[in-house]
């Protein structure tokens, strides 16, 4: 009999680094560089608007869904497999 690991598998932890480090990282760096807020625009509005609306909002999130749902089902298959395929 196979043991269970006890708490959140690594790649859980792994997309909360990669959403928390792009929060982080860009708004360090709206911070700390002058007029990167508002003065870069495109269309007339904002640059920010545009890259955190469409990286950080929804490709970001998109990818991380797709990633949690696909690779829990992986480990699964890969379970599965290697018990003999029949409960």
């Amino acid at each position: 009999m196979k043991k269970k690991k006890k708490g959140l598998p690594i790649y859980f932890w792994l997309g909360c680094l990669l959403l928390y480090g792009y929060v982080l990282t860009m708004m360090f760096l709206e911070m700390s560089v002058e007029g990167m807020t508002y003065s870069w625009t495109l269309g007339g509005a904002p640059a920010s608007f545009f890259y955190n609306g469409f990286i950080g909002v929804m490709g970001l999130n998109f990818f991380l869904a797709w990633l949690w749902v696909y690779l829990p089902e992986r480990d699964d298959k890969r379970s599965q497999s290697s018990d003999g395929g029949d409960n």
